[in-house]
């Protein structure tokens, strides 16, 4: 089935071209060349959106069942030790699935899984790496690049498993603020650092969150919370603060939003059949 969707997806875009090439643009040949290509784009989104879902079940899976595998929350994201390059051939939207937190993310630039800040330097400023704070390795370390391809703004995100200790759990503050730190004491141009600290928020991280000067819980209309702080710490290699804004979010949550936008985009795709 997949190869005769392959080949039918085939003819119909040499179709296309072969009227765009030989001008034949009469109104009935337009629009029934457009309406197949539009068949096949809906169905190929439909394939991609059906592929998220299925992320989004192992997710969940991963929350429900408490796992203890750090590892395998972060290869969901995105597989350990890879780098994803827009600009690259070989990028696609698969090689991330940094959409989990929201869809605006899937125009990064360049991103890093698992990679020492020190490579990190190296791949986008071509510098050897030579600073304290080149081996730590954020989990994951995304970059966005403005008009001009400057650095504009970076996330970063620490990974905890769901059935991890709460000690373990919190522990990532403390990682995440390091993280943002180094990143931005060793990048020149970047305007605004999220960082975002994603595991099962139960009722003991709660309460210890709830202890931490500075953090806010924000409102949400489930029952999974989103703590949220400002690090006004951050500043870059010249000592200049940096805007940084820092999330904590609940894998429940994660699976329930990318759930239902994951939904919306379907529906859109049924509709317009």
């Amino acid at each position: 089935a997949n190869a005769e969707f392959v080949a039918e997806k085939e003819k119909v875009l040499n179709n296309f071209k072969k009227m765009i090439e030989e001008n034949n643009l009469s109104s009935d040949n337009f629009l029934k060349n457009i309406a197949k290509l539009n068949d096949i784009s809906n169905r190929e989104l439909a394939q991609y959106f059906h592929y998220r879902q299925e992320i989004i079940n192992g997710l969940k899976d991963l929350d429900d069942n408490n796992c203890t595998q750090e590892e395998l929350f972060h290869n969901l994201f995105m597989k350990k030790g890879d780098i994803s390059d827009s600009e690259k051939s070989d990028y696609s939207p698969y090689n991330s699935n940094i959409w989990l937190l929201d869809d605006k993310y899937m125009s990064y630039t360049k991103m890093f899984s698992d990679k020492k800040i020190g490579i990190i330097k190296q791949q986008i400023i071509n510098e050897n790496p030579n600073s304290y704070g080149d081996g730590k390795e954020p989990d994951l370390a995304v970059f966005y690049n403005d008009s001009n391809g400057n650095i504009k703004d970076v996330v970063v995100v620490e990974l905890k498993a769901a059935g991890a200790t709460t000690p373990f759990k919190m522990f990532s503050l403390s990682e995440i603020n390091r993280n943002l730190g180094f990143i931005a004491e060793s990048i020149d141009s970047i305007e605004t650092l999220y960082g975002y600290i994603i595991t099962k928020i139960d009722s003991q991280m709660e309460k210890e969150l709830n202890y931490q000067q500075g953090v806010s819980r924000l409102f949400t209309a489930g029952n999974n919370p989103i703590y949220y702080y400002y690090n006004d710490k951050i500043v870059d290699k010249n000592g200049v603060q940096l805007p940084c804004h820092v999330y904590i979010l609940s894998t429940n949550t994660i699976c329930e939003d990318a759930g239902a936008r994951n939904k919306i985009f379907l529906d859109i795709i049924k509709n317009a059949n």
